[in-house]
């Protein structure tokens, strides 16, 4: 009998389902949909708030990483053709966030002079100095009164030594201001606003907020400087960005950045300033190398990590191989016990651990402490001495 047409082998060659032979996925549902892009705009949106409060932070390296694994994770999720990296996407995120990113860092820090007397950036540091005022020697003073709005705007009304009147407010040029019948109103119409003026006590309460009001006269800035005295200042320090030059408008000194510091001519560095972060190359390197307060300490901490994680790995394997060849002698009494004990100390976290070992150690009142005090009548001090620690 001959085969049925149907029943007839396929031709050599011949492909079923889509090409290559690979069985073709089917089509998203509404409910995939949902999920996958519900995800990736969730995603997307804590990347953008972190990216951005690294960009406020001045951290403009961490922000455009972010963004650009960001970007690499939708793309996974939308091309089909990626499909199979999408089970390897999770995984090589955190490895890049975790680890990749950390390690590149490190390197990094190693690199610059970052410490405690330089934890800023320079633009920080740049953003104190323009902060900093002086008053020239022509400086005008005023007596000042405020008035609040009720959305906690400020209006300064002045007065200086020859009894003239002046209304200001923040980074606004001061103007002549008559008060009706030459007495201080209790309250002052201005910009569509009401504004109560200000007891002392009240003033008091606000002057945080008043001290930071920078009022224009001229090219003097007018500015609150106690809790009865205002003043015309300058800002002591301008800085150009094109040159890296820092001047100190009061002095006439001019500065420039060296390594994380605003030095003069002399190369002496300017006073009560912080540093900022900066690129110094191989020189924490050589510091290790070449100054003794730090080649001492840092071998020794070296060797000492060198030997613990040789001791450490010895000890482990020479324990465990010892005690896995007694628990494997059939002659050992109960020895299913002890195999099961065994398996406890995996199920008990490392915190734990540490904290158990803690209160056993110490010298006061921990266990075994107390038992070598019954025996030998002291006990090591293994929290104080490096030795038996």
């Amino acid at each position: 009998m001959q085969p049925t047409q149907s029943a007839r082998k396929s031709p050599a060659g011949s492909k079923s389902g889509n090409e290559g032979g690979a069985p073709a996925r089917p089509a998203l549902s509404t409910r995939d949909v949902i999920l996958r892009f519900g995800g990736l705009a969730i995603i997307d949106a804590a990347a953008i708030y972190f990216a951005y409060n690294l960009a406020q932070q001045r951290v403009p390296l961490a922000a455009g990483i972010l963004i650009a694994i960001t970007v690499v994770i939708n793309w996974v999720y939308l091309d089909e053709r990626l499909f199979p990296i999408r089970w390897l996407a999770p995984g090589l995120t955190m490895m890049i966030l975790m680890v990749i990113y950390p390690l590149v860092y490190s390197i990094f820090i190693a690199l610059t002079n970052f410490s405690d007397g330089h934890l800023l950036s320079e633009d920080q540091v740049v953003n104190l100095l323009s902060r900093q005022y002086y008053a020239p020697a022509s400086a005008i003073t005023f007596e000042w009164t405020a008035y609040r709005s009720s959305d906690s705007q400020y209006q300064i009304v002045l007065k200086d030594t020859s009894g003239k009147y002046f209304l200001g407010s923040n980074d606004q040029e001061v103007q002549p201001y008559n008060p009706p019948g030459g007495q201080l109103p209790p309250t002052i119409e201005q910009d569509n606003k009401t504004y109560k003026q200000l007891t002392k006590i009240e003033s008091l309460k606000y002057l945080g907020d008043l001290t930071k009001i920078t009022m224009k006269s001229g090219d003097n800035l007018v500015r609150i400087n106690g809790l009865d005295k205002a003043s015309e200042q300058l800002a002591k320090y301008s800085y150009d960005s094109s040159t890296g030059v820092l001047t100190d408008k009061q002095t006439g000194k001019t500065y420039t950045a060296q390594q994380g510091t605003f030095v003069d001519a002399q190369g002496k560095a300017l006073e009560g300033v912080p540093g900022f972060t900066a690129v110094v190359g191989l020189q924490n390197y050589q510091r290790v190398l070449t100054d003794p307060n730090i080649r001492k300490p840092f071998f020794g901490v070296f060797l000492w990590t060198i030997i613990f994680a040789f001791l450490s790995v010895a000890l482990t394997f020479a324990v465990g191989l010892g005690l896995a060849l007694v628990l494997n002698d059939d002659k050992l009494p109960f020895r299913s016990v002890f195999r099961s004990l065994t398996i406890i100390p995996y199920t008990i976290p490392a915190v734990i651990s540490v904290l158990i070992w803690v209160g056993l150690m110490n010298p006061i009142y921990g266990q075994f402490s107390l038992m070598l005090k019954s025996i030998f009548g002291s006990a090591p001090p293994f929290f104080s001495n490096g030795t038996w620690a």
